[in-house]
């Protein structure tokens, strides 16, 4: 009898931890709440002076390309919120090139050794070797610690970065954000999985000064109170780059998809102006994943089947402390016009790393390469030796 008792206990337990992982999978903090927030519930900056050309450190479309097609750029161009509480927000490569961290700056690393200390735009210019570098001075793996140096360089008073996050209201992102854009005539048959071939593609790209992947979350917290709900980071890399790119149909020019990139296959086409999105016009609203930063159109916790449903994105969207970088507020500056665009080197450490022992999702990654040199991109943009794979998508 004892040992039907022990059989039927350990039937039991296994049963309940069923129940407990199925729960932890299917529960959404946000179920029945908002999808969207509201524009009176965002952080946002006013509008941009339409005559305004230059801003920060590169030149917008409407410098750089012809009037109609830096029109056609800020038609569609998204507008982009993040989270606060992230200290992350999209910005330039070149202007975080002034980051300093204990005395140091950021370096062109060459060959394996640090060869262009505190680089200027110059640094990047030409074609450079596909085993170059850019380091920030910041550790890979200490978001706070890239958040002070980066806002430091981007501008950001040094008594609101010691402020965050009981203020986020008063960390200015606004000022040094930008939007990198491309225009790729005619769309690789593979680059979009589910739509139509010889699409036109209007990428809109977002630099982040850093990728950290949430692994481990208490779901009931994941959502509220963001930091406080993680047990452990991974896939750590200086340089975070994310893009959507609006479809166009080349025989009418009108958009008929929008396409969301996440992660290493796992994009998303929606139709154009579908209800699951949040649009003001023809400018579609995308959701910044905490910590990853791909791009969904609303909030809350995002399954991902790659992982099956257990390691996911969480969408973190606090009212009055999320930042709302606006299509008509945010720089637009064309990726073919900027001197680092065909750069072979990866825009953030790409070594010594730390790959850590889960072989899915690697503790430190390398940096990515310039959005010209990578998926839909590759070998069209700029000349790429024959033979050269095409270089990994992050996790």
């Amino acid at each position: 009898m004892s040992v039907l008792r022990r059989v039927l206990l350990a039937l039991l337990l296994l049963i309940l931890l069923l129940i407990g992982a199925l729960a932890f999978v299917l529960y959404a903090p946000l179920s029945g709440g908002p999808r969207f927030l509201k524009p009176s519930q965002l952080i946002s900056a006013s509008p941009l002076d339409a005559a305004v050309a230059v801003l920060g450190a590169e030149p917008t479309v409407r410098a750089t390309d012809t009037p109609a097609l830096a029109a056609l750029a800020l038609r569609y161009q998204p507008t982009l919120v993040v989270s606060g509480l992230d200290r992350n927000w999209p910005t330039s490569v070149i202007r975080l090139l002034g980051e300093r961290w204990h005395g140091q700056g950021p370096c062109v690393y060459i060959g394996g050794r640090c060869k262009i200390g505190d680089p200027s735009a110059s640094a990047l210019d030409g074609r450079g070797a596909w085993g170059d570098f850019l380091r920030y001075p910041a550790p890979v793996n200490s978001v706070q610690d890239t958040f002070r140096s980066a806002a430091a360089a981007l501008g950001v008073p040094v008594a609101d970065v010691g402020a965050w996050p009981r203020t986020i209201a008063a960390v200015d992102p606004f000022e040094s954000a930008q939007v990198y854009f491309y225009y790729l005539a005619k769309a690789p048959p593979t680059a979009y999985p589910g739509v139509p071939h010889g699409l036109i593609s209007l990428q809109y790209w977002f630099y982040y000064p850093l990728n950290y992947f949430p692994l481990t979350r208490i779901p009931l917290k994941a959502l509220a109170a963001r930091i406080g709900s993680t047990f452990g980071n991974t896939d750590y890399h200086q340089g975070d780059l994310e893009h959507v790119a609006v479809l166009l149909d080349p025989k009418t020019m009108q958009p008929v998809y929008l396409w969301m990139a996440r992660h290493s296959n796992e994009g998303v086409a929606y139709r154009w102006h579908s209800p699951s999105i949040q649009w003001q016009g023809d400018h579609a609203t995308i959701y910044a994943a905490f910590g990853s930063h791909a791009s969904y159109a609303d909030c809350g916790i995002q399954r991902r089947s790659r992982t099956y449903r257990f390691i996911n994105d969480y969408v973190v969207c606090i009212p009055h402390q999320t930042y709302a970088f606006t299509y008509n507020a945010t720089p637009l500056v064309d990726l073919s016009k900027t001197a680092w665009g065909c750069w072979r080197g990866h825009l953030g450490q790409a070594g010594p790393l730390r790959a850590g022992r889960v072989g899915f999702a690697p503790y430190e990654t390398a940096g990515p390469v310039s959005p010209l040199n990578q998926q839909e991109n590759f070998r069209i943009a700029c000349h790429v030796p024959t033979g050269k794979s095409k270089p990994p998508t992050p996790l």
